[in-house]
């Protein structure tokens, strides 16, 4: 499988449902971008990251 070595083919399945939380919205800078993706992450529930 090519891509990034630092991350287990597991680890793919947490961008497409990332894409779908950003998809739309418009960002006026990188740190909107990084504090939007942190909100993200933060309201998964523990089960989200077993699969």
């Amino acid at each position: 499988m090519k891509g990034s070595p630092d991350l287990a083919p597991s680890d793919f399945h947490l961008f497409s449902h990332l894409k779908k939380f950003l998809a739309g919205q418009q960002f006026a800078n990188d740190d909107e971008i990084k504090v939007n993706v942190q909100i993200w992450f933060r309201s998964q529930a523990a089960e989200f990251y077993e699969a």
